[in-house]
């Protein structure tokens, strides 16, 4: 069980069920009392202080049974004292199965877990190439849980909310966006570009800011076509403004080979992707969706 803050809330995620739970202000208080033991009695006595003798007894043993209750049926909680007003039983719930992987990224090993299905499905064909690296036992595995909630799913390591309410096409973009921030080195550059190439060429593409999804797996589609392999993400030293070092993160859960880590020398043909190329009448479907200028 790991205890989250997103925003200013407290949030819960179970890692045997994969299950996260975002809490208002009375559930918070809630999960304080019960994970310190004290008995329900003692909890009722807390929330009619909390709400300052304006709710009554019954309707907040109703309100506290009704959070504590999927809690138990969890394994969220465990009984500490038996009282009177407990349930007789608590029915079983089936858990759900949590799909993991490690992968690995600028001299860094992640352990990645996931709902599994279809979600799980995509990060594996994404992630596939980076999973193919040396494991080092005397490397710390770094967690990422994908976790879904209410709200959609959200991003979290053991201790923060990385990103929160992510739809399903936003889960890649916010993996690899997260990994990127943590690849930035003290005197170089991070650059969020995608970045095209074979032995004949290379091309560099600057990603807006906000770029749909769906773009992004035109792209990478429109590379497919052109037999080039295409990635996410470079690094830029100062010291030598000539030269792009490939990070090698997905663009999409299309199959993609990494690009060699050797330096890209520039002049590069530099592609500028249209913030709102998703919005066109016509369907995107080959390079004219693309305005290109050379460096």
């Amino acid at each position: 069980m790991s205890e989250l803050i997103e925003g200013d809330q407290l949030a819960l995620y179970h890692h045997p069920s994969g299950l996260y739970y975002q809490l208002n202000d009375s559930a918070a208080l809630m999960w304080l009392l019960a994970s310190e033991g004290e008995s329900i009695e003692q909890m009722i006595v807390h929330l009619i202080a909390a709400s300052g003798g304006q709710i009554a007894k019954e309707q907040l043993m109703s309100d506290l049974w009704a959070t504590l209750t999927p809690w138990y049926q969890q394994g969220l909680l465990t009984l500490h004292t038996a009282t009177s007003d407990e349930p007789e039983a608590y029915s079983e719930r089936p858990t759900s199965t949590a799909w993991h992987t490690t992968f690995y990224f600028a001299g860094r090993q992640w352990l990645l877990t996931a709902p599994s299905g279809a979600i799980a499905e995509h990060l594996a064909r994404a992630l596939s190439p980076l999973a193919k690296g040396v494991h080092d036992a005397a490397l710390p595995a770094e967690p990422l849980h994908l976790l879904e909630s209410a709200n959609g799913y959200c991003l979290t390591n053991h201790s923060r909310v990385i990103s929160a309410r992510l739809k399903r096409p936003d889960i890649l973009d916010a993996i690899t966006r997260y990994c990127m921030k943590t690849a930035s080195r003290a005197g170089e550059l991070t650059l969020d570009i995608a970045l095209l190439g074979n032995t004949q060429q290379q091309f560099a593409c600057v990603l807006p800011a906000q770029i749909s999804p769906g773009v992004l797996d035109t792209l990478a589609q429109v590379a497919t076509q052109h037999g080039l392999s295409v990635t996410r993400g470079a690094r830029l030293s100062p010291q030598s403004p000539t030269r792009l070092v490939p990070l090698n993160l997905p663009l999409s859960d299309h199959d993609w080979t990494p690009l060699p880590h050797q330096p890209l020398e520039t002049p590069l043909v530099v592609i500028v992707l249209s913030a709102d190329a998703d919005t066109l009448s016509e369907p995107l479907s080959s390079l004219s969706l693309l305005a290109v200028c050379r460096t």
